[in-house]
């Protein structure tokens, strides 16, 4: 079995803002500080993260990274409403991704299974990408479909797409 954690692969969550004033609001890039993930071959994998390890890295503007528009008094603000507000932390502490059925493909893997956030399961599928020294995977979550509510302020004029785009990079194991 194979391990991996925030030390050596990564989780990342891209945000997009929409509304009336979104123009003052910036889209995000929200890294998971603490997480576990475990692979079983080709046979199983299984991911945990804690509700309340999401940390802004930093915002994006025009889709390149803008870390001068967020103080570190703005991060922390934001990561304290991801947790208690949006994933309701205290009453669902873990994020959880089990794989129910993987299936090898010419370019990686197609991993199917059940995602658990904020207390509703869901099933996802993604593409995992074999790159020179990394597998990577890309999918597209909706809020909504696990019982969030996206975040809204000023009465709804700023708000938070329903659509989070979520990537995550492990290291290839070498072959022996």
């Amino acid at each position: 079995m194979r391990r991996h954690d925030a030390h050596d692969a990564d989780l990342v969550i891209f945000t997009k803002k929409e509304g009336l004033l979104s123009k003052v609001a910036h889209d995000l890039k929200i890294r998971a500080g603490r997480f576990e993930l475990e692979i079983e071959g080709e046979g199983a994998v299984r991911l945990t993260c804690p509700a309340t390890a999401l940390r802004v890295v930093n915002a994006m503007l025009d889709g390149r990274e803008a870390p001068e528009l967020l103080s570190a008094k703005d991060k922390v603000k934001i990561e304290d409403l991801i947790a208690k507000e949006v994933l309701s932390a205290s009453r669902h502490p873990e994020i959880r991704f089990v794989s129910t059925r993987i299936t090898p493909g010419p370019d990686g893997y197609r991993v199917e299974g059940d995602l658990s956030i904020a207390g509703t399961t869901r099933p996802i599928s993604a593409s995992v990408i074999r790159k020179k020294t990394c597998l990577d995977a890309e999918v597209t979550l909706r809020q909504t479909d696990f019982g969030i509510k996206p975040y809204t302020a000023l009465l709804g004029a700023l708000k938070v797409q329903d659509n989070l785009r979520v990537l995550i990079s492990v290291p290839e194991p070498e072959l022996s």
